[in-house]
């Protein structure tokens, strides 16, 4: 459990050997448990357009959310869609979400922000 390791046991005892593990409870207290359901989320953002991929010639492809949301009601697909929103902390209608969680005090660095918005 997150609770029973702290940041330097973690990079010794799994990160820095590759060796993976299960950490439970690390994100219990985010907000996001409870204000991102699907119901929450259309309600929050429901005519905001979010990334759910790229056509054939590289072209972000968007999608409201409201319309999202009821394709995830209805979909049966085999290869589903899947939001992929590189923008968020530059986008006004979303970027409260960045309020709603935090990098986990077992991570001391966010390597997700040495990343382009691409590839994240």
């Amino acid at each position: 459990k997150s609770s029973d390791i702290d940041a330097e046991g973690f990079l010794r005892d799994f990160a820095s050997k590759g060796r993976p593990v299960i950490i439970e409870g690390a994100a219990s207290h985010w907000l996001a448990m409870q204000r991102w359901s699907v119901p929450g989320l259309a309600e929050r953002f429901r005519h905001v357009d979010f990334k759910v991929g790229k056509d054939d010639n590289g072209k972000n492809l968007r999608l409201k959310f409201k319309y999202y949301a009821d394709y995830l009601k209805h979909q049966q697909d085999d290869s589903p869609l899947y939001l992929f929103e590189t923008t968020v902390d530059e986008n006004a209608n979303m970027r409260h979400l960045l309020d709603d969680f935090e990098v986990p005090q077992l991570f001391p660095h966010d390597w997700f922000a040495l990343l382009n918005h691409e590839a994240r």
